[in-house]
């Protein structure tokens, strides 16, 4: 999978999981805002009007903080072990893709 389509799957993901999250999740209104907002950055990579390469880069950044719990403000009550799960993969996939070299 290319940089490009990571950010397409990415964006197209957190896109709705931000807007779903204001709706029907019982999530913070700042961390739906978040996925929402890093969703559509997804997007913005995806059509190239910002690189996908630093996209990915700073989404594996992003969620790897939110995972270690290094934005407070972002914490859920109780932890809400399947979220941390979920920001975990998401800095994986996003490390892997951010600093893999770019092939051919």
């Amino acid at each position: 999978m290319s940089r490009n389509a990571f950010a397409l799957v990415f964006g197209l993901f957190y896109a709705a999981a931000g807007a779903v999250g204001f709706v029907l999740f019982p999530s913070s209104g700042l961390l739906s805002a978040v996925h929402l907002v890093s969703g559509l950055w997804g997007l913005a990579a995806w059509s190239g009007a910002t690189s996908p390469l630093w996209y990915a880069r700073s989404m594996a950044l992003l969620y790897g903080a939110l995972v270690f719990g290094a934005l407070p403000a972002l914490r859920l009550p109780g932890g809400a072990g399947a979220v941390v799960w979920l920001h975990a993969a998401s800095a994986l996939a996003a490390a892997a893709f951010g600093l893999r070299r770019a092939t051919g």
